[in-house]
């Protein structure tokens, strides 16, 4: 039984000596209390234990104000309050003024009969009140943040107490209503529009988000927190109106006759984001069009697109901010056209957005390869060969000029006659084809063979040139090295 007994007195004072350290632990924890004296003497801060009350200090002064007393948050503080948590007060001050009636009462008295004195004037002192400013643009974008400052300049009224208000004509058509924090640089919601402010020298930024078009005046005003008197206002008028859709073209300036270009139509919806619209374009001369297709992203496929039609299904697609949709095209004309498109709104008809462009068609220029050896060897038969592509001036009657930047160096010169398969002298300067031409037509290819009987580095020339107008249509250089044929040494006798 001892045992038993011994073993309940130790639980019991386990636990009255762990009740008595956790409420000892609790009862320990403080918190601290700051005083802002707002250009007051200063206050020591204190140390307060929790759920006490904080000890008023004495009141703090301050040149030229009186002490109204110490707030928290906007509220002037209760001293009976318990501390639960780390706050910080802040001074507020009215400034002192001398009205006639005090100057009175510091005049002399004297006991002595005196002539009657006239009594002091006492000349005003001219004080220079506060400004206030509204700034906002006269015009805006609704669903987009629209940026107005209120600027105060307090001037002779400096420390004075009042209420901020902000009031709308219009408050149904605020989507969002914020205001810039200076000390964190950032942007915060604004639930209440009046604020208990003392007037300084600042700018204050607020931006205001509108949901319908409307004609919205913006008020701010200075009250006295007591009377709620007007002390300073202003105000200013803004329109807000939906942004245009936009529509942009993106297609080369210049292409050539028979390539197939692609190019790009995005949208960006604005103020008309979710209309149902339809795309339409056109060519200042469709005729000059080969072939016209769009991308289809659902499938990855391309189709046609025949001229003058609409793009999009009959009841529209809704409008969107980077929408873009991809189209290809050929010309089968050469010539300078203007490229339109336009965004329609399916319900009113109305072209929300339009865009134009001017795209230049070329013929493709022909081309000219030279194929031959870099390098070959004095006396040594070297073919080459010359192959033309027509491109855009395809059947066009041409002749074929070349040279050699030294043509002493020559040896033989030869073309492949293709129609008998023979080889024919080629004189130097002389063109290639009869004197009627010939038509330009692509992979044409004709065979050369030569012979140097001089080492050095020349320059191969080949031009082709329209028989009709005697115009270069295409034009190649190659560059050959040639050298001496290499010594072969002499065998050893005996070898």
């Amino acid at each position: 039984m001892s045992k038993i007994k011994a073993i309940i007195i130790a639980l019991v004072v386990l636990l009255i000596g762990g009740s008595i350290a956790i409420f000892a632990f609790k009862g320990d924890k403080t918190y601290t209390v700051t005083f802002d004296s707002n250009g007051g003497t200063k206050v020591e801060k204190q140390e307060i234990k929790e759920n006490k009350k904080v000890e008023e200090p004495e009141d703090p002064t301050k040149e030229g104000y009186n002490f109204k007393g110490w707030f928290l948050d906007g509220k002037k503080y209760d001293f009976d309050k318990k501390v639960t948590k780390d706050i910080k007060l802040k001074a507020k001050w009215s400034k002192v003024t001398v009205s006639e009636e005090e100057v009175e009462s510091y005049l002399p008295v004297f006991n002595t009969v005196v002539q009657p004195v006239a009594k002091p004037t006492v000349l005003p002192v001219e004080k220079k009140p506060a400004t206030l400013t509204l700034e906002l643009p006269t015009e805006g974008f609704i669903n987009e943040p629209i940026e107005f400052t209120v600027e105060t300049v307090a001037n002779d009224d400096k420390g004075l107490e009042a209420l901020g208000t902000l009031s709308f004509s219009n408050i149904l058509a605020i989507a969002n209503l914020e205001y810039y924090d200076e000390d964190d640089d950032a942007w915060y919601g604004l639930a209440l529009l009046e604020e208990e402010i003392e007037l300084q020298d600042n700018v204050r930024k607020f931006r205001i988000t509108l949901s319908e078009e409307c004609e919205l005046t913006i008020t701010y005003s200075l009250l006295n927190p007591e009377t709620r008197e007007v002390l300073l206002s202003d105000f200013k008028t803004i329109l807000a109106e939906k942004e245009e859709a936009e529509v942009s073209i993106t297609i080369p300036e210049k292409v050539y006759v028979g390539d197939v270009t692609e190019f790009s139509i995005t949208t960006m919806a604005n103020g008309y984001a979710g209309t149902m619209v339809v795309g339409t374009g056109g060519l200042s001369d469709e005729t000059a069009i080969d072939t016209l297709e769009y991308y289809e992203i659902q499938d990855g496929q391309w189709y046609d697109l025949p001229l003058g039609q609409e793009f999009g299904p009959a009841t529209g697609f809704p409008l969107t901010d980077n929408a873009t949709s991809n189209f290809r095209v050929s010309f089968k004309t050469a010539g300078t056209y203007t490229v339109t498109f336009k965004i329609v709104d399916v319900a009113t008809n109305e072209v929300l957005a339009e865009n134009t462009k001017t795209i230049t068609v070329e013929l493709k220029p022909a081309e000219v390869s030279i194929t031959i050896p870099e390098k070959v060897y004095v006396g040594d038969v070297t073919e080459f060969s010359i192959t033309t592509m027509a491109n855009g001036y395809a059947g066009t009657m041409v002749v074929g000029t070349g040279g050699l930047s030294d043509e002493t160096a020559i040896d033989t010169l030869e073309y492949y006659e293709i129609q008998d398969g023979q080889w024919y002298d080629l004189p130097l300067g002389q063109e290639f084809g009869p004197a009627t031409g010939f038509p330009l037509t692509d992979n044409a290819t004709s065979n050369f063979r030569v012979s140097f009987k001089t080492a050095g580095t020349y320059t191969v020339t080949f031009k082709i040139v329209d028989v009709a107008t005697r115009e270069v249509l295409a034009e190649n250089t190659k560059t050959i090295t040639v050298e001496e044929q290499p010594t072969i040494p002499a065998p050893t006798p005996g070898a």
